[in-house]
C-alpha cells in the first residue's frame, strides 16, 4: 500500500469518527432528489449540515430550506415530499423494515412554511402509523396527494386519495371520501373549515399545487443539469417512484397499452399523401383542440391526429367529423402543430387511449402550417392551445350496446379559464343506447366561479353528439358553448372529451376543460332521480346514516355523502351502492302522490368498486330507508310567503324501529315554512313501545330544497328514564309544481344512554288551505261569534291586515308555547264575500313611545248573518267548508315578548294600571243592539312583580242606552296572556251565570303598554247576549 492510500485511509477514519455515532448508526429515512439554494439538515445536536442532490437524512434530524431555496425529498418508503421555500419539517420518527408487524412509521412535524407530497408504503399499508403534525392541527392519510402550507393557521388542499385534517376542537375529512378537498384551520382552537376552493396561500403558488409538466413548475428534476428522477436512488421495494409535478394520476399502477386483440379500431395510416406538412405522421386518432381567446370566442377544432418525430401530437383539419368514412384520408386544409410552445401540462391514460396537454402559446408560439407543398409555411398561434387525442372505441362496439349506462366517475380532469385553473369537475351523464340519446349536466369550479351546465344530444358512431348546452355561471350569467366526447376502451367504457364554454354575451368569461370519465358499473339501467337517506341501526354503536341519490323504483341508494341543496349534490362521486341484496323487506310504503317511498330492510349489501359490481360488503344491522323526489329548485327559488306542513293523514303515517326492535306508535309533525326568508321553524313529537316518548324542536334554513336543521333541541322519557336526546333529522320538500310535502328521516338517541334510540321516517303535508301569500299566521287572533243563543270566544293565529286570515286552534291555546304557532289549525275562516259588520281599523297609536309596526293592532268584525262565513275544515281539501251564520268579531296583534333579564313581557315591574280606551277601540254587538263605543270602560290592575291581575272592571251599554252590561274580575299574568276565570257579570242588575261568561285578553305592544281582549256574554241561555273585541292602554299612568 502506498503512502497516498495510506493517506486517503486516515482521512477517511478521521471523518469517521468526528460523524455522530447516531448518524453512523442509523439507516438514512430517506435521500435528497433536488436540492436548489440553502437546503440544511439539523442534527438533534444542533449540528448543520449542508444537503445536496443524493444527500442521505435520517429520523430526528429537522429539513431546512432558505428564502429562495426548495428541495425534493424521498423516504424509502417511496414517499415524496416537495418543500417550499422558508420550510422547516422535523422527522420525529421514521422506521421502515416493511414488516407485517405494523412497526413501520412515518411521523414528521412541519415547523413552518410548506409543501406537497405523496404518500409512500407506509402511508398506504399503515394509515394509523403516518401523521403530520403542526402547530394548529394534524393529518392523518389514506394513501393520498396533499399539500399544506402554515400561514394564518394550517391550509390544506387534498389533490387525490383521503386525509383527516384533526385538532382539539373537531376534525374534518377531506378528499375521496369527504365532502370537501380543501380546508383552513384558523387556530389550535378552531374547528378544521371546509372549503370548495383551494386556500389563496395554495393557489397563489401553481409552481406547486397545480401539477405541471416537466416544462414548468420544479424543472430541476429532469433539467440538462441534473440526472432523470427515474435514475435517483430507488426505493427499498424496487417501484419507480412517480413524478409529484405530472397530471398522471401517482397513486394508480401504470395501464397496459390497448392491443389490437382488445378489439380496438386502429384505421389505415395516411402517410406520404405527398402532403409535406404530414410526411411520417400517422393519423390514428381522434384529436379535439381548443385555442384559448376570449376576445373571438370559441376556436374549436376536432380533427385526425397523429405524432411526429418528437411523439408531439399533429392535428389535420379536414373538416369532417369522426364519422365520417373519409375523416381520416381527406385532404387537410391546415396542420397544427406544436411548433415551439412549451407544454405546460399533461396527462396520459394509455389503457383507455387518451392523452391531452396544454401548450402555453404565450410563452412561444404553436403552428398552424397552410400549405401542403411547404411545411415550412405556417402561422403562428400565440394563445394557449389545448389538445386531447384518442384512440376511439369500435364503432361496432359502441353500436351493439344496450340499455342505460351512467358515465359519472371521473378519472382525470384539467382546464383553465378566465377566473385559472380548474380546481374540481364532476360529470353526470346518462346515456341510453336503446334510444340513442344522452342527457346530463357537468360542475365545474375555478377559484371564484361555479359553471353548472346541462347536457344533451345524440350517441353516435362512435361518442356524442351534444347539441345542446345551456347552464349558468354562478347561477347569474347565462352559459353557451360546445362539447366533444368520445367513447373509448374496448368495451367502450370511458368517455373522453373537451368542453369549451362562456357567458352569454361575454367572450371574456370563459372556461375550458378536457376530462376522461367511466361508467360506473355498479349503477346498471338506474335513473337517480330522487334523493334517498339510509339509516343503518346499531344500538351499540349508536345510529349510522348515508345520504345521496336514489333510484325511481328499485329502492337502490348512491352514497355521496350530499343532501338535496348541496352544490355538488347531482354530481358527486359515489362512494357505496346500498341496495337490499339477500335481506328481508320488513316494511315499505309508497306514496305517489308526494313521490316519496320508504321502507326497512333487515340488512343491505354494499357495492364499493365503482369498476367491479361483484366487490360487495354486507349490512347486518336492520337499514332503514326513505327516497324523495325533491321540488325544483327552480320552482323553489320563485316561490314566496309561506306555508304549514303537519302529519300527513296517510296510512302508514310513519315507519321506524327502536331499542330492542319496537317500532314507532305514534309521531305528530308541525312545521312552518317561510320561503322569502328560506327559514323554517318545527317540532316533532313521537312514541315508541311501549311506552319511550320523544320530544324535538328545531329551526334552520332552507337549502334548495333542503330544510338544513342549525338548532335542535330534544327530550326522551321512558323506561331509559328521562332527559335530553341528541341525533339527525332530515327533511327535503317534495312536489313537481308546488312543494305540498315534506319527507323527513330521523336518527335519536338518549343522551345518557344510546342504547335507546329511534329511526324512521315521516311526510308532512302543506296545509292547502293556506295559499302561500296567505301565511304565515304569525298574529294571535281573539275573536267572539255573535247572535243569540250562541256564545263562544276564539283564540287563535291570524295573517295581518283589514281582512286577516284566521286559524282556529286545535290544541294549544296559550302564544307562549311554542307548539301554539306551529300546530295544525282545525279550521281556516277567511272573510270572502262577507260583508263587514264594523269596518276594520289598524291602530299603533296605543304604544308608548315611537310607533313598532310589527306591534300594530287591526280589529273589525264580519256580518256572518247577512252572508255566511266559509269555514275550511280538510287542510288537504280547500273545498270542504261549513257555512257560520253568525257575526265574527275579531282582533289580531303581537304578543308582547318576554324580556329576558325581568322574565316579564316588556320587561315591565310593579303595579301597571290599564284604563284607557278609545271610542273607536272596541267593536261588539248585544242582542238588543250595537255596543254604544262611548260607554265602554275598561279597567285592570297587572302586578308584574306576583304575576296577578286584580281590580278588573269592564262595562257597557246597548246603542240605546237601555241595558247595561257590568263585569268585576281577577286573573294571573301567564306570558302576555292574562288568565281571567269566571268574571263576575251583570245584566242590568241581575248576575249572569258564571259559566256563561267568558273574557280573554292578552298583553301587545313592544312595552307591554296595551292589553288586547275579548268578550262573550250570555244572559239566561241566549235572553240576552254581548260579545266583541277591545283594546286598552296604561298611556299616562305609573310604570307605562
Amino acid at each position: 500500500m502506498n503512502d497516498l492510500s495510506h493517506l486517503l485511509r486516515g482521512i477517511i477514519i478521521a471523518l469517521l469518527l468526528m460523524a455522530p455515532a447516531w448518524l453512523l448508526a442509523a439507516e438514512p429515512a430517506g435521500y435528497v432528489l433536488m436540492a436548489t439554494g440553502e437546503v440544511v439538515a439539523v442534527q438533534p445536536d444542533s449540528e448543520v449540515r449542508t444537503l445536496t442532490r443524493r444527500s442521505p437524512f435520517y429520523s430526528g434530524e429537522s429539513l431546512k430550506t432558505g428564502a429562495d431555496a426548495k428541495a425534493q425529498v424521498r423516504f424509502r418508503d417511496g414517499a415524496l415530499i416537495s418543500l417550499r421555500p422558508d420550510t422547516e419539517i422535523r422527522i420525529d420518527d421514521f422506521r421502515y423494515q416493511e414488516s407485517d408487524g405494523g412497526e413501520d412509521k412515518n411521523i414528521f412535524t412541519l415547523i413552518n412554511g410548506g409543501f406537497r407530497t405523496i404518500t409512500g408504503k407506509i402511508g398506504k399499508k399503515n394509515p394509523k402509523n403516518y401523521q403530520m403534525k403542526s402547530s394548529v392541527a394534524s393529518i392523518g392519510v389514506r394513501g393520498t396527494n396533499y399539500e399544506v402550507v402554515l400561514d394564518k393557521g394550517l391550509n390544506v388542499a387534498t389533490w387525490q386519495g383521503t386525509i383527516v385534517v384533526e385538532n382539539a376542537a373537531g376534525a374534518i375529512t377531506l378528499g375521496a371520501q369527504g365532502v370537501f378537498n380543501f380546508a383552513h384551520v384558523a387556530g389550535r382552537t378552531a374547528k378544521p373549515l371546509g372549503l370548495m376552493t383551494p386556500p389563496p396561500v395554495i393557489g397563489e403558488n401553481p409552481e406547486l399545487s397545480t401539477g405541471q409538466g416537466p416544462d414548468e413548475g420544479d424543472t430541476d428534476l429532469e433539467n440538462e443539469e441534473s440526472e432523470p428522477l427515474a435514475n435517483a436512488p430507488a426505493p427499498d421495494d424496487g417501484e419507480p417512484v412517480p413524478n409529484s409535478l405530472s397530471h398522471s394520476d401517482p397513486a394508480e399502477p401504470a395501464p397496459t397499452p390497448i392491443s389490437l386483440e382488445q378489439g380496438s379500431f386502429i384505421p389505415e395510416p395516411v402517410i406520404d399523401t405527398g402532403d409535406q406538412r404530414l410526411q411520417g405522421v400517422s393519423l390514428s386518432r381522434v384529436g379535439i383542440v381548443q385555442k384559448v381567446d376570449a376576445v373571438s370566442g370559441f376556436d374549436y377544432l376536432v380533427a385526425p391526429s397523429g405524432e411526429d418525430a418528437n411523439s408531439a401530437p399533429v392535428f389535420a383539419d379536414v373538416g369532417l367529423s369522426p364519422d365520417d368514412p373519409n375523416f381520416y384520408s381527406a385532404a387537410a386544409s391546415e396542420v397544427l402543430r406544436q411548433g415551439s410552445a412549451p407544454l405546460v401540462a399533461s396527462y396520459d391514460a394509455p389503457a383507455l387511449g387518451v392523452s391531452w396537454g396544454i401548450w402555453d402559446g404565450n410563452a412561444q408560439p404553436a403552428e398552424l402550417a397552410t400549405d401542403a407543398s411547404d411545411a415550412s409555411i405556417a402561422t403562428p398561434i400565440s394563445q394557449p392551445v389545448h389538445w386531447l387525442t384518442v384512440t376511439a372505441s369500435d364503432a361496432t362496439t359502441v353500436s351493439a350496446k344496450t340499455g342505460r349506462f351512467s358515465f359519472r366517475n371521473v378519472l382525470a380532469f384539467d382546464g383553465v379559464g378566465s377566473d385559472g385553473s380548474v380546481t374540481g369537475l364532476y360529470v353526470d351523464l346518462g346515456v341510453d343506447f336503446d334510444s340513442a340519446s344522452v342527457a346530463g349536466d357537468m360542475h365545474v369550479h375555478t377559484a371564484n366561479e361555479l359553471w353548472d351546465v346541462d347536457l344533451s344530444g345524440t350517441v353516435s358512431a362512435q361518442g356524442l353528439s351534444i347539441n345542446s348546452v345551456s347552464g349558468s355561471v354562478n347561477g347569474t350569467q347565462s352559459v353557451t358553448g360546445v362539447a366533444e366526447l368520445m367513447f373509448v376502451g374496448s368495451a367502450a367504457e370511458a368517455l373522453a372529451g373537451m368542453a369549451s364554454f362562456e357567458a352569454v354575451g361575454n367572450a371574456a368569461v370563459y372556461l375550458d376543460s378536457m376530462f376522461l370519465v367511466k361508467n360506473d358499473v355498479r349503477l346498471g339501467g338506474l335513473v337517480l332521480e330522487r334523493a334517498g337517506i339510509v339509516l343503518e341501526s346499531n344500538a351499540l354503536s349508536g345510529v349510522h346514516y348515508s345520504g345521496g341519490l336514489a333510484a325511481v323504483g328499485t329502492p337502490v341508494f348512491a352514497d355521496n355523502g350530499l343532501l338535496p341543496g348541496d352544490a355538488l349534490f347531482d354530481v358527486a362521486a359515489i362512494t357505496d351502492v346500498i341496495s337490499q341484496g339477500g335481506a328481508t323487506l320488513i316494511s315499505s310504503y309508497d306514496d305517489p302522490n308526494y313521490a316519496i317511498s320508504w321502507g326497512i330492510w333487515s340488512g343491505a349489501t354494499l357495492q364499493t368498486d365503482p369498476n367491479d359490481a361483484t366487490v360487495t360488503s354486507n349490512l347486518s344491522d336492520p337499514v332503514v330507508w326513505m327516497s324523495v323526489l325533491p321540488s325544483d329548485d327552480v320552482v323553489l327559488a320563485s316561490r314566496s310567503g309561506g306555508a304549514y306542513y303537519h302529519s300527513a293523514p296517510v296510512s302508514p303515517a310513519t315507519q321506524g324501529i327502536s331499542n330492542g326492535g319496537l317500532g314507532i306508535t305514534s309521531l305528530n309533525a308541525d312545521l312552518k315554512v317561510d320561503f322569502d326568508m328560506a327559514q323554517f321553524k318545527g317540532a316533532l313529537s313521537l312514541m315508541t313501545n311501549p311506552s319511550d316518548s320523544w320530544d324535538l324542536s328545531f329551526d334552520g334554513n332552507l337549502v334548495g330544497a333542503r330544510l338544513e336543521v342549525t338548532a335542535m333541541s330534544g327530550t326522551y322519557s321512558g323506561a331509559g328514564g328521562s332527559g335530553a336526546a341528541s341525533g339527525n333529522l332530515f327533511m327535503v320538500l317534495s312536489g313537481s309544481t308546488d312543494p305540498n310535502a315534506i319527507a323527513g328521516a330521523f336518527d335519536l338517541e338518549y343522551a345518557a344512554d344510546p342504547n335507546y334510540y329511534v329511526q324512521g321516517n315521516f311526510i308532512a303535508a302543506r296545509d292547502l288551505r293556506l295559499g302561500f301569500n296567505e301565511a304565515p299566521l304569525d298574529r294571535v287572533v281573539l275573536g267572539a261569534l255573535g247572535s243569540s243563543g250562541s256564545n263562544a270566544t276564539l283564540i287563535g293565529r291570524a295573517s295581518g291586515g283589514t281582512s286577516p286570515v284566521i286559524g282556529l286552534s286545535n290544541y294549544y291555546f296559550d302564544p307562549a308555547q311554542p307548539a301554539f304557532w306551529l300546530e295544525e289549525a282545525s279550521d281556516i275562516i277567511k272573510q270572502g264575500g262577507t260583508p263587514d259588520l264594523v269596518a276594520a281599523q289598524t291602530t299603533t297609536s296605543y304604544q308608548v313611545g315611537s310607533p313598532d309596526p310589527a306591534y300594530e293592532v287591526s280589529w273589525g268584525a264580519w256580518n256572518g248573518q247577512a252572508t255566511a262565513l266559509n269555514k275550511q275544515t280538510d287542510p288537504l281539501d280547500p273545498t270542504v267548508s261549513t257555512a257560520v251564520n253568525s257575526d265574527l268579531f275579531w282582533i289580531t296583534f303581537m304578543p308582547t315578548a318576554i324580556d329576558g333579564g325581568t322574565g316579564t313581557p316588556g320587561g315591565k315591574t310593579g303595579q301597571v294600571v290599564y284604563d284607557q280606551t278609545a271610542t273607536n277601540w272596541v267593536a261588539g254587538s248585544t242582542s238588543t243592539g250595537a255596543i254604544n263605543n262611548s260607554s265602554f270602560y275598561f279597567s285592570a290592575n297587572v302586578d308584574f312583580d306576583t304575576g296577578n291581575v286584580t281590580s278588573g272592571t269592564m262595562g257597557f251599554s246597548d246603542a240605546s242606552n237601555t241595558n247595561y252590561w257590568n263585569a268585576s274580575f281577577t286573573g294571573t299574568l301567564n306570558g302576555a296572556e292574562l288568565q281571567i276565570s269566571s268574571p263576575l257579570v251583570y245584566y242590568n242588575s241581575d248576575t249572569v251565570n258564571p259559566a256563561a261568561a267568558e273574557m280573554k285578553g292578552m298583553l301587545t305592544g313592544p312595552q307591554a303598554e296595551g292589553i288586547a281582549g275579548s268578550f262573550d256574554f250570555d244572559y239566561m241561555a241566549g235572553t240576552a247576549t254581548a260579545e266583541g273585541v277591545f283594546l286598552s292602554n296604561c298611556a299616562g299612568n305609573t310604570g307605562c
